[in-house]
């Protein structure tokens, strides 16, 4: 790893390919790294240190409990502390959050319909919009079944239970 303010948090695989999540050091800032490679492929984890979280939404991204926690459920934050959630809330009444979502064509205003329609159901996890830790995304792609995983000596172990 080339940039050293920059520190590995989550690694996922979904159809297209994979993501590496990373967290700044010192911030609380975030960003990513997409590729294509495969959960199977032995050197995708080559670099990557151990005890590094690894999620597999390839596994079950044709189950409904997925395909529905993919649409609605939260997106992660790896500068989040366990257990917090950073809500998308007053933002939704906002002129722009308005404008944005009267323009049926702007697929922005779907996401903010659908984080309002999150809102006024009996949801019990957090909105397409909102973000959560990383050990609540883990428990939550666990739930419906995915893999997960961790970097052990350049390698992805997987969790017996997830098998």
């Amino acid at each position: 790893m080339t940039d050293s303010l920059k520190v590995p948090a989550l690694m996922t695989f979904g159809k297209g390919g994979h993501q590496i999540y990373y967290r700044d050091k010192f911030w609380r800032r975030k960003s990513t790294l997409s590729g294509y490679s495969r959960p199977d492929d032995p050197t995708v984890a080559t670099d990557l240190p151990d005890g590094l979280p690894v999620i597999n939404k390839r596994a079950v991204i044709d189950n409904d409990n997925a395909i529905h926690l993919l649409i609605s459920g939260p997106m992660v934050n790896v500068s989040l502390d366990d257990g917090e959630v950073s809500y998308l809330s007053d933002t939704l009444k906002s002129i722009v959050a308005q404008t944005v979502k009267a323009d049926r064509g702007n697929s922005m205003g779907g996401l903010v319909r659908l984080q309002e329609s999150h809102r006024a159901s009996t949801a019990t996890i957090p909105g397409p919009l909102d973000e959560v830790s990383v050990p609540a995304y883990i428990e939550l792609w666990r739930q419906v079944g995915a893999p997960i995983g961790a970097v052990k000596d350049g390698l992805i172990v997987w969790d017996k239970e997830a098998k």
